[in-house]
């Protein structure tokens, strides 16, 4: 079976299991800290707001998405938005600007906008944050650079709850996705498991 008969198995998985719920329901409170890389038009950062009222930093390099996150969510202090991708080194990339699927590994040529793309753990680091209850991660294929990142720093080791979906476009996805797995099952028990849709991965040693 290949990536993408896997990932439409899982499709059909996730959404037979009514499993939508699951990417919101967590142990937080308003003082909890989330991170959501990949915030697109902010429709998580809604649901998680309405839910917890807590901390949100939401990345989305993008320009239009983030100017309109920034008007969506002008008003409510506690919800702070990042013009920035996430990834594992601080440089710029060329993305194809398509909806939700936006990626920098669908772009050829140099042909679409110029993002700036952060070491996630350095920028968080140097924000001050130290201690992450949730992180979402949905980044088109470059969800492997952060997992690297947020493994080598160590700061993986402070993050209650990660929730990731993997792509299976990205050059070398299957060896890419074991050592992800690999990385993540260090310090991780893994809560549910979608491969190349959804999974949830929570601190060893918490609720």
């Amino acid at each position: 079976m290949n990536i993408y008969d896997v990932q439409s198995d899982s499709i059909l998985a996730f959404k037979s299991n009514n499993a939508y719920s699951s990417l919101i329901d967590f142990s937080l409170t308003s003082d909890s800290v989330v991170v959501d890389l990949g915030a697109y038009q902010g429709d998580y950062i809604k649901k998680i707001w309405h839910k917890y009222k807590c901390n949100i930093h939401a990345f989305e390099p993008v320009d239009k998405y983030a100017k309109f996150l920034r008007e969506r969510y002008q008003n409510i202090d506690k919800i702070h938005i990042h013009q920035y991708g996430a990834g594992n080194s601080d440089r710029e990339a060329y993305i194809q600007e398509s909806a939700q699927g936006s990626s920098i590994h669908l772009t050829t040529n140099e042909t679409g906008d110029i993002i700036q793309i952060v070491d996630i753990s350095k920028y968080l680091t140097n924000l001050g944050i130290n201690k992450i209850d949730l992180m979402k991660i949905n980044i088109e294929g470059d969800e492997f650079d952060v997992i690297d990142s947020l493994y080598t720093s160590g700061l993986i080791k402070r993050i209650g709850d990660i929730v990731v979906q993997c792509h299976p476009f990205v050059k070398n996805a299957e060896s890419r996705y074991l050592k992800l797995n690999q990385q993540l099952s260090e310090t991780h028990m893994c809560m549910f498991y979608y491969p190349w849709i959804w999974e949830n991965w929570k601190l060893n040693g918490t609720n």
